[in-house]
């Protein structure tokens, strides 16, 4: 049976409803829509059109993270479809400067998160770890690992300090960029 609140309330809005289509010259609450919107819109697809695979030159399609390194680089992570999940740019153009890739960390390379000191630039990979690669660009084999193994879902750089956010033991890591020993975890 339903309850005497449940049965005002259907009666109620059955009323509303039988008076609100009897009632001459009431409006409806819809809106029209437009005949011309608004302004001009453009749409691009820009995922893999930079490609070259000559140049090593790609466009990063979904990005996870981006660094600004002090000497003026800005670093990107994500995925690309064609590898290069890590790239970096010229901060003051925009030019093209680096790829990294070969991160083994599934397809397209994905890289969850990236940090920059003037020398080198850190990249968390869901599953490989912490991998570390001079400025310049990085492919198989020109990458040190750390936290081999574990999914890096952060970093940040501060103070000579690398901070890291190990998802897969739920741990903050801080290591000593010169030496990359571990100095402390929570």
């Amino acid at each position: 049976m339903m309850s005497s609140h449940r049965m005002n309330l259907r009666n109620a809005l059955i009323f509303i409803a039988l008076v609100a289509a009897a009632t001459p010259g009431m409006h409806s609450l819809q809106a029209e829509a437009p005949t011309d919107p608004p302004g001009k819109y453009v749409t691009s697809w820009l995922g893999n059109t930079y490609l070259d695979m000559k140049g090593m030159k790609n466009v990063t399609e979904e990005l996870a993270d981006i660094c600004l390194s002090p000497d003026g680089k800005l670093f990107t992570a994500g995925y690309a479809e064609s590898g290069g999940g890590g790239a970096a740019y010229m901060a003051a153009d925009g030019g093209f400067s680096a790829r990294y890739d070969r991160f083994e960390s599934g397809f397209g390379d994905p890289v969850k998160a990236v940090a920059a000191d003037g020398n080198h630039v850190f990249w968390g990979t869901p599953g490989k770890g912490l991998l570390r690669a001079k400025h310049g660009g990085g492919g198989a084999g020109s990458y040190t690992t750390f936290l081999e193994g574990k999914i890096i879902a952060g970093l940040a750089v501060k103070d000579s300090k690398l901070y890291i956010s190990n998802f897969s033991d739920a741990r903050i890591h801080v290591f000593d960029i010169a030496t990359m020993e571990e100095e402390r975890s929570w």
